[in-house]
C-alpha cells in the first residue's frame, strides 16, 4: 500500500503552518487607473435602443476602431483626462436607458462608464478594474442625455 505524500488535518484540527500565514491583498488599487484599457465583447446589447446593430456605416464602425484603438495605448487615467469619458450613476441615465437594463437584468450596478468616442458619440460599458464590459452604442448622446439650456 502506498501512503500518501500530503496528509491532511482531521476535520477542526488546528493546522500552525497556517497560523503563520498572512492573507495575500488584492492588487494595488491604482493600478487599474494606471494600466491600459481591455475590452469585453460578450455584454454587448445588440438590440434595444442602443443596439450596436444600428452600427452599420463602415466608415463609422473604423472610426470607432481607431479611437479605441489609440486608448489602447493610454492609461485609464489618461484616458479620463482627455475627457469626456467618465464613470455616471445609473440614477442619472435617461427613463429608457434605466428600463433597458432592468431588461436586460443588468440593473444590479450602481454606475456606468461612458468612453468618448467623438463629439457626441459614446461606447457605454461596465468597468471592472482595467477591463471595460462593452453594453452600449451611443451615438447621439442620449443615454445620458445632457441639457445645456
Amino acid at each position: 500500500m502506498v501512503k500518501p505524500k500530503h496528509k491532511h488535518p482531521a476535520f477542526g484540527a488546528v493546522v500552525d503552518d497556517l497560523k503563520k500565514k498572512k492573507a495575500r491583498l488584492g492588487a494595488d488599487p491604482g493600478e487599474a487607473e494606471r494600466s491600459r484599457p481591455v475590452w469585453h465583447v460578450g455584454s454587448m446589447d445588440w438590440d434595444g435602443p442602443y443596439g450596436w446593430a444600428a452600427l452599420t456605416d463602415p466608415a463609422l464602425v473604423r472610426e470607432l476602431w481607431e479611437r479605441l484603438r489609440a486608448f489602447e495605448s493610454m492609461s485609464w487615467v489618461e484616458i479620463e483626462q482627455q475627457g469626456g469619458s467618465h464613470n455616471v450613476e445609473i440614477a442619472k441615465l435617461s427613463a429608457e436607458a434605466r428600463q433597458r437594463l432592468v431588461e436586460l437584468r443588468q440593473d444590479d450596478v450602481d454606475e456606468l462608464l461612458s468612453l468618448r468616442m467623438t463629439g457626441r458619440r459614446r461606447v457605454w460599458g461596465f468597468r471592472e478594474a482595467n477591463v471595460l464590459r462593452f453594453l452600449w452604442w451611443d451615438p447621439d448622446h442620449q443615454v445620458c442625455p445632457v441639457d445645456k439650456g
